[in-house]
């Protein structure tokens, strides 16, 4: 800060102690605290000259890009720590340093997770599609409501657009939106399942649902164990496949949970769809003539 005129002090003002640089600010610092980050790096001894220097030094590290992104947001983390005292006067503790650099990074793995499924699934189909003769099509959506509930909707419709099942009802929420949408396929499915429909084709608009269950990717959170679930249910259908779609081709699905807020259970519907829904039912009819 002296160096650009902000300041005559040209002392760390997190230590107090030493002079002020990159390499001290980020690395050398005590209030650093790179030995409690979850890459425990040690930084006691330094030999490069410059922080530059020090982050080539890490190259050999690791070659695991999610090493790398928690490397850069620790970094970043620290700065924000450093400029949340010197402009608030306010100390960060060192788990919320921490934490901060871990969502980060998880954030950015997300990120990139959905960009490179969006590259391989496209952004999904704008249009309700008819499914072929031998299956029958799914659709799933779910909806959080201001009080937390989730609820959840899905169709079933034949190859000329005539409703087999629909469905709507409501759990207790809390949940993410991945997660209601996992949650809203799973019980959606289960009521397929029920009516005795066993050739399937399930769509969703969550592009991270899809491209989970198309490679049988299943993580250790509550997503994930949704995932499984949808996979066990899954195998025991003769035949099903998971697509992606867009909102304007998920309407009837969507409508259904917003539905369910009508409701004080679960509703099934055979051959037929409440008649607040009925009007998407005719407009997908519409567009795919």
């Amino acid at each position: 800060m002296v160096v650009r005129g902000l300041g005559d002090d040209g002392r760390c003002p997190m230590c107090g102690e030493f002079e002020e640089s990159i390499l001290h600010m980020l690395v050398l610092c005590e209030e650093a605290k790179w030995r409690l980050s979850p890459l425990r790096l040690e930084v006691t001894e330094v030999c490069e000259s410059s922080f530059k220097a020090w982050c080539e030094a890490r190259v050999g590290s690791s070659k695991d890009e999610s090493w790398w992104a928690l490397f850069w947001n620790v970094l970043w983390s620290i700065w924000l720590c450093r400029n949340h005292w010197v402009f608030n006067q306010k100390r960060t503790e060192v788990q919320e340093v921490v934490e901060r650099a871990f969502r980060a990074s998880l954030e950015y793995r997300d990120a990139q997770d959905r960009l490179s499924v969006g590259e391989r699934l496209g952004k999904g189909l704008k249009a309700w599609q008819r499914p072929s003769d031998e299956t029958l099509k799914v659709n799933v959506d779910a909806v959080v409501f201001d009080t937390g509930q989730v609820g959840y909707g899905g169709v079933v419709r034949d190859a000329s657009g005539e409703v087999m099942v629909a469905c709507c009802g409501q759990v207790d929420g809390g949940y993410e939106a991945d997660v209601a949408e996992a949650l809203a396929a799973s019980l959606v499915l289960n009521v397929v399942w029920e009516a005795g429909i066993r050739h399937i084709i399930m769509e969703s608009v969550c592009l991270k649902l899809i491209a989970h269950l198309k490679s049988a990717k299943v993580e250790t959170t509550s997503f994930g164990d949704l995932v499984f679930d949808i996979l066990g249910l899954a195998s025991r259908f003769s035949s099903i496949s998971f697509s992606h779609v867009g909102r304007d081709g998920n309407k009837v699905a969507h409508n259904l949970a917003q539905l369910s807020r009508s409701f004080m259970e679960t509703r099934v519907w055979i051959a037929k769809v409440p008649r607040e829904v009925q009007t998407f039912v005719v407009s997908d009819l519409c567009l795919v003539e």
